[in-house]
C-alpha cells in the first residue's frame, strides 16, 4: 500500500513515486500516460473554475502549458499556498512530493460531484457560450445594419473598419460554418 489514500490518485506507481521520489516529480516534459490524466481531472475537481485544461493535453494524457497553468492555479489557491520555503517564495508549475499530498488530502475531503452536477454544469457552460457567441452576431449585425449604402464614398472605410473590428468572431463563424 502507498502514501496516496483517494480513489483518484491511489494504487498508481508512477503518482506514488511523485509522492515519495523528487526525481518522479511531474512537469511540462514528463512521458506523458495515464499518471498525467489522473492529475489533470483532480486538478478539474478541486479547481472547477479555475484555469481550463486544453482538450488536446488531456486526450494525449500530456503535461503541457496548460496543465501547469492549473498546477500553479492550485498551487497558488491553495490554503497555505504550496511552497516549499526551503528554496522558493513562491508557487511552481510542478506537481511534486508537497503538491500531489495536498491533492490527496483535498481529494479525500471533496465528494465526486453527481451526474446531475456534471450535467448542470455543462449546460450552463454551454449556455455562456452560447450568449457571447449571441452578443457578437448581435454586435456584428448593428454594424453592418450602420454602414453606408455601398454608393456612399465612406463606404469602403467603413467596410474596412467593420472587418477589422469583427476580423476574428467572422473567422469563427465561418469555421463554424463550414462541414468537416
Amino acid at each position: 500500500m502507498g502514501v496516496l489514500r483517494s480513489d483518484e490518485l491511489k494504487d498508481d506507481p508512477k503518482l506514488e513515486g511523485c509522492a515519495t521520489k523528487p526525481s518522479a516529480h511531474l512537469l511540462i516534459g514528463t512521458p506523458p500516460g495515464p499518471h498525467i490524466l489522473k492529475i489533470q481531472l483532480a486538478l478539474e475537481r478541486l479547481r472547477p473554475s479555475g484555469p481550463k485544461i486544453s482538450d488536446t493535453e488531456k486526450s494525449a494524457m500530456s503535461y503541457g502549458p496548460t496543465t501547469a497553468a492549473a498546477v500553479f492555479n492550485y498551487k497558488s489557491t491553495h490554503v497555505p499556498p504550496i511552497i516549499n520555503t526551503s528554496y522558493q517564495s513562491s508557487p511552481d508549475k510542478i506537481v511534486g512530493q508537497m503538491t500531489i499530498r495536498a491533492m490527496d488530502d483535498d481529494l479525500m475531503g471533496t465528494p465526486l460531484p453527481s451526474r446531475d452536477d456534471v450535467a448542470n454544469r455543462a449546460l450552463r457552460e454551454s449556455r455562456d457560450a452560447l450568449s457571447a457567441a449571441l452578443r457578437h452576431l448581435r454586435s456584428l449585425r448593428d454594424d453592418i445594419n450602420a454602414l453606408p449604402a455601398s454608393s456612399d464614398p465612406a463606404f469602403g472605410k467603413a467596410m474596412v473598419d467593420l472587418l477589422t473590428k469583427h476580423k476574428r468572431n467572422i473567422a469563427v463563424v465561418a469555421q463554424r460554418l463550414v462541414p468537416k
